[in-house]
């Protein structure tokens, strides 16, 4: 991409300059420095030839959480004191041409194709239903859960344990022990003076 700008972009792009201008006009607008940043981001996108420079300002109000007129005011100024040394480059790599050439070159309705009224009857006799078929799974009130519900679910197999109650009763528990006393001093007993 960078290798594809024109010399004069690729000057100012990388010029101390730039970067000056940038933060000066960001602490006119009393914009925080990451603010500032993304400032000089948004422009460095649009001379790179990422952002195209209609969407500048709407990207400004977005990225500098600002309403648009001061994101209005701070293009207007970006444009003047940094995009105006490269204008015709920046048109160049945004495919950009001045507007009376665009109205000259644009063709007017009536020099296109003619329409054909033929055609135009053919398309809207043509048969659409086909195109609007609806899976039978979407058609009428029935739930899909429910239409599966009704087809039956596999459950996996259930292990039945069967327990013997006479068996039960016959298992002798371990008696609890009884918790012995204690005989004799108590080895953590100061001895009383």
């Amino acid at each position: 991409m960078y290798k594809n700008l024109p010399n004069d972009l690729k000057t100012v792009f990388f010029s101390a300059n730039k970067d000056e201008t940038i933060e000066s006009i960001g602490r006119k607008y009393n914009l925080a420095i990451d603010k500032i940043g993304d400032l000089a981001n948004e422009a460095g996108m649009v001379m790179l030839g990422v952002t195209h420079p209609n969407d500048f300002i709407g990207n400004l109000a977005d990225r500098l959480e600002i309403d648009k007129e001061k994101a209005r005011a701070i293009a207007q100024e970006i444009n003047e004191q940094i995009f105006k040394k490269v204008r015709d480059s920046l048109r160049k790599i945004h495919n950009m041409r001045e507007e009376e050439d665009q109205t000259k070159g644009r063709p007017s309705f009536n020099e296109g194709r003619p329409f054909v009224k033929e055609d135009i009857l053919k398309e809207i006799e043509k048969d659409h239903t086909k195109e609007n078929l609806v899976p039978d799974i979407m058609k009428g009130d029935t739930n899909p859960f429910e239409e599966k519900m009704k087809e039956g679910v596999l459950l996996a197999p259930v292990e039945e344990k069967h327990y013997r109650e006479d068996s039960a009763k016959t298992a002798l528990l371990p008696e609890p022990e009884k918790p012995k006393k204690y005989q004799g001093i108590d080895p953590y007993r100061e001895p009383v003076e």
